[in-house]
Parts: C-alpha cells; structure tokens; sequence
C-alpha cells in the first residue's frame, strides 16, 4: 500500500484485490445472494445488454435503451455464487422477468449501490 506522498505502481494496483460483495436477503427465495461490484468488462457487457446502437441520418450514431430490462441485466452482472463466479448468464433473462419485482429490485438497488449507479453518483459525476 502505498503512503500518503506516494504514488501508486502499476503492479500495485494489478495486484490488490478490489472486488467485493455484499450479502443481499431474498426472503421470497428462501435465502439469500451475493452482490459484486463489478469488473470493468461486466459493467461494460451490462452496459452494452441496456443499449441498442442505431446510425442515423447523415450518419450519426446514437445510443437508445434496449428493451431488456435494465433491472434484471443489472442481476444477471451482478450477482455472484459462493465461489465469485457469476451465478447467472444472459440465457436466465426471460425466466428472471418472470420472477417478483421485489427481490428483483432490491438486488437491483443493492448492485447500483455497489457499483455506483445511483442518482447521487451520476449526479456526482455529472458535476465533476
């Protein structure tokens, strides 16, 4: 860990572990689940399932939300098993939206949480 003064080295920051989870209840699961911050290409691929890229006139790309659901993508990217691997895959979409949005929205708030996806943060990054 580098002191006050110092500036941080590459192998540093390669090696420290800066993933974490938080433990979310699902009481209408029977259990509970376990929440990642996510790694850059997750939140990428996340990014990438909420999206849908269209070329305009004249050219112009714009970027417009996908009709996925940005909840429960957020739960497939997120949510981990016991070992860190991700518990679910893009395949599980269609049966998760079958599932109650409550659990869905509380692991959802949890991972937004985590991932620094609330209003506050974009608020934050907005002003910054």
């Amino acid at each position: 860990m580098a002191g006050p003064d110092e500036l941080l080295t590459r192998d540093a920051i390669q090696g420290c572990e800066d993933a974490r989870s938080e433990r979310v209840e699902v009481p209408e699961w029977g259990g509970a689940v376990m929440v990642k911050v996510m790694k850059a290409a997750d939140r990428r691929a996340w990014e990438t399932a909420c999206t849908v890229r269209k070329r305009g006139p004249g050219g112009a790309i714009t970027v417009e939300p996908n009709e996925k659901d940005e909840r429960v993508m957020l739960v497939i990217h997120a949510v981990v098993n016991a070992t860190g691997a991700p518990m679910f895959t893009a395949a599980d979409e269609a049966w998760l939206n079958q599932k109650s949005s409550a659990p869905i929205d509380r692991i959802y708030k949890k991972a937004c949480e985590l991932n620094g996806l609330t209003a506050k943060d974009e608020d934050e990054e907005k002003n910054s």
